[in-house]
């Protein structure tokens, strides 16, 4: 599934991302299903990526497109 997520959100802003290449890159990954390994995969592909930590105030003034993954305690 997160395989799907960043071929999908890459091909948002990249036209002909290797879908199989970045699965294969993803899943070798040591860090895999990490948030690392999900970054490295996006830079991988030629996406300038980061990551952070952030509350909802700093969210709402973010002007940049963002893939967000969120944390829920149950």
């Amino acid at each position: 599934m997160l395989s799907q997520i960043l071929i999908k959100y890459s091909s948002l802003f990249l036209k002909g991302v290797d879908k199989n290449g970045l699965r294969i890159f993803l899943e070798s990954s040591p860090m895999y299903p990490n948030l690392l390994s999900a970054i490295q995969t996006l830079q991988y592909v030629g996406l300038d990526c980061n990551a952070g930590q952030c509350d909802w105030e700093y969210l709402e003034k973010l002007g940049s497109p963002f893939l967000l993954h969120l944390k829920h305690d149950q």
